[in-house]
């Protein structure tokens, strides 16, 4: 069981601390004029929708759709 443990976290260390030496030794892209990659964009759309939801506030459209109010929208 403690080698379990011991290689379950040696595992979840090995990515940030890969993830950090790569940045560190500047092998991550930094330029600005270049669009994010695809689970970039995913993940901030995510966060901001997830942001809205939880701050937004709950109103209700005081215009009810009916056939007349759309007419004259």
């Amino acid at each position: 069981m403690r080698r379990f443990v011991l290689g379950f976290v040696v595992g979840m260390l090995a990515l940030p601390v890969a993830a950090f030496i790569t940045a560190w030794q500047g092998y991550l892209p930094a330029l600005a004029n270049t669009d994010p990659p695809g689970w970039e964009r995913a993940f901030s759309q995510m966060a901001l929708n997830a942001y809205v939801v939880r701050h937004a506030p709950h109103l209700s459209n005081p215009m009810q759709p009916t056939d007349e109010n759309l007419l004259a929208g």
